[in-house]
Parts: C-alpha cells; sequence; structure tokens
C-alpha cells in the first residue's frame, strides 16, 4: 500500500475523504499551508507544515484542492524540490451523485452531525427584494436543487414548503434525523421530471442548482410546466463557471434567456462578480455590474414572473 502525503485540509479533501477515494493509500501525514493548523489532526494523523515534507517517508502527495492544484503542484516542485512524479491529484470514477452526497456527508460531519440553515433566510429575502416573509403568505413554495440542509425551514407563512432534489430519498437515508427537523416536504425528481402538477407553484427558488442538471432544457421545462401563470421565479446562478464532476453545465446569461426565461418579465435583475471571502459577498454589497468582461465569473440574482 502507498504512503502518501495528502496536501490540503478543507472540505473539499473532507468530501474526497467521504467517497473513498484515499481508501488504497496509508495516509502517513496530512499537509496544509495554514500555520494555525500545524501540530493538530485530522482523521487521527498528523496535519504537518510544508516544511516537514522531506523528514517524512512517502510514496507520492495527493494534492487534495482542485481551486488551488496547479499552485501548490508549483510550490512543491520549483520550491521545494519535490519530483513532478510523485505528485498526483486525487482519483475518482465519474459520478455525480457520489460527489453531491460525499459533499454532504463532509458538510455535515464537519457541522457536528447537523446542517446550518440560517442564512438561507437572508439570501432568500435578497433575491426577492423583500423584508420579510409575508410576501409568501398562504402560497406554496418550492425550492428546486434544495440539497438537504432544510432551506425552507426558517420561514412559517407559506401553506406548503417543498424541497425538490433529485436525491431526496438518499438524503433521507442519510440524514434521516435532521431532515425530519425542517418542517418541509422533500420531494425527489429525476433529471427530466419533477413529481408535481402542472400549473401548481406560487415561488420557485433555483438557488444554484440549474448547473448541477444534466439536461438543461429538460429541467427548465419542468421549472416553467409547475410554475403558475402570474407565479414568480426566484434565481441565483453561478455564470460562466467551468464544468465540473457535479456540475455539467457552464451557465451564461445567453443560455438562461434562451431555455429558462423566455416566458416570463423579469422584474429584478442582478449582476456581481463572485466576490471573497465568499462568492456572493460583492452581491449582498451591493457591487453591481452592467455587464460581464471577458466571461469573468459572475453571480446572477433574478425575480421573474411568468407570463
Amino acid at each position: 500500500m502507498d504512503k502518501v502525503i495528502v496536501f490540503g485540509t478543507g472540505m473539499r479533501m473532507k468530501e474526497y475523504k467521504e467517497r473513498g477515494c484515499f481508501d488504497n493509500y496509508e495516509i502517513v501525514a496530512f499537509c496544509d499551508n495554514n500555520p494555525a493548523l500545524t501540530g493538530t489532526s485530522i482523521y487521527d494523523v498528523e496535519i504537518i507544515h510544508p516544511d516537514r515534507i522531506d523528514q517524512i517517508d512517502y510514496n507520492h502527495i495527493i494534492i487534495a484542492s482542485d481551486k488551488y492544484y496547479d499552485e501548490i503542484k508549483n510550490q512543491l516542485v520549483n520550491n521545494m524540490g519535490v519530483a513532478e512524479e510523485k505528485i498526483k491529484g486525487v482519483e475518482t470514477q465519474t459520478d455525480k451523485y457520489a460527489g453531491e452526497l460525499s459533499y454532504w456527508k463532509a458538510v455535515f460531519n464537519n457541522n457536528h452531525q447537523h446542517f446550518k440553515n440560517q442564512h438561507y433566510k437572508q439570501m432568500m429575502l435578497d433575491i426577492a427584494c423583500e423584508t420579510n416573509d409575508m410576501f409568501w403568505k398562504d402560497k406554496v413554495v418550492v425550492d428546486f436543487g434544495c440539497g438537504p440542509c432544510g432551506s425552507l425551514a426558517w420561514t412559517d407563512t407559506p401553506s406548503v414548503k417543498i424541497g425538490v432534489d433529485v436525491l431526496s430519498s438518499v438524503y433521507m437515508d442519510n440524514f434521516r434525523e435532521e431532515l425530519a427537523t425542517h418542517n418541509m416536504i422533500y420531494v425527489t425528481s429525476s433529471e427530466n421530471c419533477i413529481p408535481l402538477p402542472s400549473n401548481y407553484v406560487d415561488f420557485l427558488l433555483t438557488i444554484n442548482s440549474l448547473d448541477h442538471v444534466d439536461s438543461l432544457n429538460s429541467m427548465s421545462n419542468e421549472l416553467n410546466r409547475i410554475l403558475k401563470p402570474g407565479g414568480v421565479l426566484l434565481g441565483s446562478f453561478n455564470l460562466n463557471e467551468p464544468i465540473t464532476e457535479c456540475e455539467p453545465q457552464t451557465l451564461t446569461e445567453t443560455i438562461l434567456k434562451e431555455t429558462l426565461l423566455d416566458q416570463f418579465d423579469i422584474c429584478s435583475y442582478r449582476l456581481a462578480y463572485k466576490g471573497e471571502p465568499d462568492a456572493f459577498s460583492a452581491m449582498r454589497n451591493k457591487k453591481y455590474i452592467s455587464e460581464i468582461e471577458n466571461g469573468k465569473s459572475a453571480v446572477l440574482w433574478l425575480k421573474a414572473v411568468k407570463k
């Protein structure tokens, strides 16, 4: 069994760990550039500073960060003299659903066997351009691509709260006690069909979910089908993002207008570049842009009414 140092201890590494991507290795150390982590442990293995790598007996270094892979590899090869053939990325089988589930397992375990959902309230109110949740009092509210966190647990005014996700039944199998506290209905959809009646939904949310679907046209048609005329679409979309294992779609303004929005009147259309420390900081701080330059990654918040 190869002895490996795993470089990177963030959520992406934890997601890979949940998927069993390191099961065929003996992890002799974790490594991280954050000095605050040096000397601590994760999964009962010590986290070392990079300057200790040459003191460890290992066969390979696995870089467990997609975002900083090239940067870390350059650090190891050019700054530390590590042989390039000793460096590799995480090997996974392409399975979008396994990736989604392992991500949420990592989040759940990182939060002490719990999902945080308080942030959904302000985000949804901001997208809707509202200050409280009375605007959808006694209405049917659906969150498409909801995940397992309880995205609608914060609001009590709708008559019906439904979370729709292709993995809802899987989430219930894995996080049953947690989901039972959310006071909302979880519905399992397929990639081609949402099992809800036509013209049924008053408010339809889709937050960072459409880039996760395999068939954008089919799901856009389904979203239009279940939303009643005069119903409101509230959306957050990551634009110009590269395709990944879990996000097989690269969304653009043009694609959204052609596939989803041709049957809507736009009430609010806000663009902002993805910010730091999180993707929505620029949007929350109202640092809007009128157009996206050179295909840069951006966020669109949208409020629209079905014709």
